[in-house]
């Protein structure tokens, strides 16, 4: 059995064994004096020059012409673009953004910036609301997925209560995910 101060002894021993060891393999990683800083450091702009845009952009179409905008898109081909486009408007202006939709001839066009608008309502809390835009939507599986996402968004946040939930147009085991809240899964 080894004594209280033959214990310490080892112990202090082993410490300044390491000391001399890490002391002798220091001066091998780094230089012995730090180097010296600049008088002056210089700043980014006096080292880089600004970058300047020398190309041209297509004309800017102010928020005030949406309307413009999202037919030029739709022209173009850029569908994705327009959808958001449209988002966008309605989340600025949803008055105009709803006038105009509410003008086309069809809705066919604008199926996914309507299931866009529909969750952007739900978030804001008017699961109600948003479910009357979702009847806009034509019937199958984005209609169904907008619809269940606005239920799920109205239960997460107790928008809607479990009699509301219950009269839901889904089967007993969505209504059950969503009364137990595994639809945020």
């Amino acid at each position: 059995m080894m004594s209280r101060t033959t214990g310490i002894g080892l112990g202090g021993l082993i410490l300044a064994m390491v000391a001399v060891f890490l002391s002798s393999t220091h001066h091998l990683d780094r230089p012995s004096q730090p180097p010296s800083l600049p008088a002056k450091v210089p700043r980014v702009t006096e080292v880089l020059p600004q970058p300047r845009f020398t190309g041209t952009l297509p004309p800017a179409r102010p928020p005030a012409d949406r309307k413009a905008n999202i037919l030029h898109l739709l022209q173009d081909g850029e569908v994705r673009k327009a959808q958001t486009a449209i988002s966008e408007w309605y989340t600025a202006d949803p008055d105009a953004a709803g006038a105009w939709l509410e003008n086309q001839p069809s809705w066919e066009e604008y199926q996914p910036a309507i299931s866009q608008i529909a969750k952007e309502i739900a978030e804001t809390g008017y699961p109600m609301e948003a479910l009357e835009w979702a009847k806009l939507l034509n019937t199958g599986e984005n209609r169904e997925e907008t619809i269940f996402a606005i239920y799920a968004t109205g239960r997460r946040y107790n928008w809607l209560t479990d009699e509301e939930i219950r009269a839901a147009p889904f089967s007993q085991k969505k209504v059950e995910d969503l009364l137990n809240g595994a639809a945020d899964d």
